[in-house]
């Protein structure tokens, strides 16, 4: 459920979404994401992690990568 969610907020941004900022979009509200995110998208056929850097990742669509 919570993944996708994930991608109706991904296809309504039409670009990739920091995770850290993910709980914070207008589109999520007034759902609460309180499973780890990281582990959650990792699992996803649909969605896919990416690292930029140490601590930034974003999610993005595969079908967009």
């Amino acid at each position: 459920m919570v993944a996708w969610l994930v991608e109706s907020a991904l296809r309504y941004q039409q670009k990739a979404i920091a995770l850290a900022t993910l709980q914070s979009l207008a589109v999520i509200y007034p759902f609460a994401l309180d499973r780890p995110l990281g582990y959650v998208m990792s699992n996803s056929q649909t969605l896919k992690v990416r690292s930029e850097g140490a601590s930034n990742q974003s999610v993005a669509l595969r079908s967009a990568l």
